[in-house]
């Protein structure tokens, strides 16, 4: 006798009310204490509040009044140096989303966020578990360091995208084209994800093309309704080329326009060059998922794969953005075979954890820990299954370690306080620019090269082994 689907799901939910629980307690202790993190983590919450609100007001979001005005106004301010305006590098479309937020106190618009953000994980955990057929707590453990903790530390916006791109998946494969376009619409408050994923379903998805162009004219309409169109185009021919320029050689970058300013190419050059690579890095993601949707059956790649694609190359990619492309390392996994499965999985276990944060150190030992035991590959020989689990953990500890025996001081001499600020009318992404070049954020020290490397290996094994199982459909479709 078949166990009713209700009944199946009862344990399932359980399992993703603990995790919820348990990431909720992991984040907010810490928070409330100021033990690990404080307001001062969350400077970029505020830009997209204080964004929201000066809209709401009437006001130009992109100038540095009265955007900084507002954020001076908030405990998240703390730069260490004058005039300093963190930009809020939004469409202004996506910035009326923000502005409900700035209605609330800072506490309650974080409150508010983080439960966002909880739910936002606690829908992609369930989704990816019906995807790919894996434990709740495979996949849970795979989104609980970096996508959900390391983003609640500084109030950012990948959990809503990953939930959101996990949810429009699922509900494709399910049939339901309409509805996962005007899901996946959501998934524009980051615009260059949302692009390549709404472009692949209006290429490839028959029953989601009129979908995809109607949520083009609703958001269109909206903006136009609620947002003067100079601003629109302010946003386009100005500030988004400004924010890109500002944070050429920013500490936290993961895009070929920050490996080109490393390799000592010009500014101009660098932003030419990642501009490309997010063209080419797009397309391909379009291409790969199109055929390994055709081969296995799965839309969902569709959603996911561009997605992906995304964080690979670009003028402006944020290391707290690179788990977006989890949820395609693990849909990955549960199709491919041989060496590119164990490439995936390789992938799934290098962008769950951090690299780079000392206060995630043991909770990335603990994910990994789980993942490696719980892995659809691990050995059913429990003598075996430790031994890995042990040899995954050993080795990241070590690396850890290794990291600390390296030189984590730039090599230059930069004033100890300095004044960054401007007139009240100038982009607040130039302000942001002098700021990033005046302080060691906008410096590489030897440790933040070396920290960035298994993050760039976790993105190159993941298109490596996309190109391989799409490589083999191809092969297999001619045959």
């Amino acid at each position: 006798m078949r166990t009713p689907p209700s009944r199946r799901m009862l344990p399932a939910l359980l399992w993703i009310g603990v995790v919820l629980l348990l990431a909720a307690v992991v984040a907010a202790v810490p928070y409330a204490r100021r033990h690990v993190y404080t307001p001062t983590s969350l400077g970029g919450f505020a830009a997209f509040a204080c964004g929201g609100r000066v809209l709401r007001e009437g006001a130009d979001p992109y100038r540095t009044e009265p955007l900084r005005a507002c954020e001076q106004a908030l405990p998240s301010y703390h730069y260490g140096a004058a005039g300093v305006v963190e930009p809020a590098p939004f469409p202004p479309v996506v910035l009326l989303a923000f502005a409900p937020l700035s209605r609330l106190p800072f506490g309650a618009a974080f409150g508010l966020y983080a439960a966002l953000a909880l739910v936002a994980i606690g829908v992609a955990t369930w989704a990816l578990t019906r995807l790919t057929g894996f434990s709740v707590t495979f996949v849970g453990a795979s989104l609980v360091v970096a996508a959900l903790y390391q983003n609640l530390k500084f109030g950012q916006l990948p959990p809503l995208v990953i939930g959101i791109l996990c949810g429009a998946a699922l509900l494709l494969e399910r049939g339901r084209a309409g509805w996962a376009v005007a899901v996946a619409a959501l998934a524009l408050v980051e615009p260059h994800v949302a692009a390549p994923v709404l472009v692949a379903l209006l290429v490839a998805s028959k029953p989601a093309r009129l979908p995809v162009v109607a949520a083009g004219v609703v958001l269109a309409g909206l903006s136009l309704v609620f947002v003067a169109p100079a601003t629109t185009l302010e946003y386009f021919l100005n500030a988004l080329p400004a924010h890109a320029a500002s944070e050429v050689g920013a500490a936290d970058q993961y895009s070929v326009t920050w490996l080109a300013h490393q390799a000592h190419v010009s500014d101009a050059v660098a932003l030419r060059l990642g501009g490309l690579s997010y063209l080419v890095a797009a397309t391909l993601g379009i291409i790969l998922a199109m055929r390994l949707a055709q081969r296995f059956g799965r839309p969902a790649f569709l959603v996911l794969v561009p997605a992906a694609f995304a964080m690979i190359g670009g003028t402006f990619i944020h290391d707290i953005q690179l788990p977006i492309a989890l949820p395609a390392a693990l849909l990955l996994l549960a199709v491919a075979q041989g060496r590119a499965r164990v490439a995936a999985l390789v992938a799934v276990m290098g962008l769950a954890v951090s690299w780079f944060d000392d206060s995630t150190a043991l909770l990335g030992l603990a994910a990994l820990a789980v993942l490696a035991w719980t892995s659809p590959l691990a050995a059913a020989a429990p003598r075996r299954r430790v031994a890995v689990t042990l040899a995954v953990c050993a080795g990241y500890a070590l690396v850890i370690v290794a990291f600390h025996r390296l030189p984590a001081a730039v090599a230059m001499a930069l004033p100890a306080h300095p004044d960054v600020g401007g007139p009240p009318g100038e982009l607040a992404s130039e302000v942001w620019g002098r700021f990033v070049r005046a302080t060691p954020y906008g410096y590489a020290s030897l440790r933040t090269v070396a920290e960035k490397l298994p993050l760039f290996g976790a993105l190159l094994v993941l298109a490596c082994a996309t190109f391989t199982t799409a490589g083999r459909t191809v092969r297999r479709d001619q045959g």
